[in-house]
């Protein structure tokens, strides 16, 4: 068990941790990313054509997030460029900062807040610049972002009562031969709703959540908190 690897003697397993990689999706803003391609040396006829086209992009990407059903003014555009001196093999990402997709979306881009950009992002991957070196601009990209969900309030567990014994433990659900670290155990297999708040089951113990399965092995101990979550504990001294 990795919690005896790294000497953990305490975890707390939340109710329906299964289904956190979908609450994380169902909560994350959305995002679309657009690219359009340039493939010019940088100059201010360039620089203007970057800022026409992600003045579009931008637009289109209020129209989007509005069709998907959210609010286009509290969404904000990420925009960088791939860069390059020419000759080079590899592009770096150079940002160009975020704005804000309410109001105006104009903004001059020059060249020189261009380069700048890309020289510091030069600077930071290899530790030198072409103070004098023309740079090639390869692709333009801006990233349409829509607002961030508000974080869902979980219930918290109540203090507990360490001078009150809790409820007893259920009767398991069955038995079940299973093989522990080489050798066969007969596990308790126990209903995670059928577990009362403040009651423990000692391991071996199976106990099956409608999303999951949780496994208390032998020298722990599963206690079921108020809000749901299990705590489960190691005897430090088996």
């Amino acid at each position: 068990m990795l919690a005896e690897e790294l000497g953990v003697s305490r975890l707390r397993i939340p109710d329906a941790a299964a289904t956190f990689c979908a609450l994380g999706a169902a909560m994350a803003p959305l995002r679309r990313d657009f690219v359009h391609s340039v493939r010019a040396l940088l100059d201010d006829d360039v620089a203007a054509q970057i800022e026409l086209a992600a003045a579009e992009i931008i637009q289109a990407g209020r129209g989007w997030l509005a069709e998907s059903g959210d609010d286009p003014d509290r969404g904000n555009a990420q925009i960088s460029l791939d860069m390059r001196y020419p000759g080079q093999a590899y592009e770096l990402s150079v940002k160009l900062g975020s704005r804000p997709l309410a109001g105006s979306v104009a903004h001059e881009l020059s060249v020189r807040e261009i380069t700048a950009a890309f020289d510091a992002e030069h600077v930071r991957r290899y530790g030198f610049v072409h103070a004098r070196a023309d740079l090639e601009v390869g692709t333009l990209r801006v990233a349409v972002v829509g607002a961030t969900s508000a974080h869902p309030v979980l219930p918290a567990a109540l203090a507990d009562n360490t001078d009150a014994p809790g409820p007893p433990a259920p009767t398991p659900n069955e038995h079940r031969r299973v093989q522990w670290r080489g050798e066969w155990l007969e596990a308790a297999v126990y209903d995670h709703e059928a577990i009362p708040a403040g009651a423990s089951v000692t391991g071996y113990a199976i106990i099956e959540h409608q999303d999951t399965t949780i496994v208390a092995p032998p020298g722990w101990t599963a206690t079921r908190l108020t809000n749901l979550d299990l705590e489960l504990t190691r005897d430090d001294t088996l």
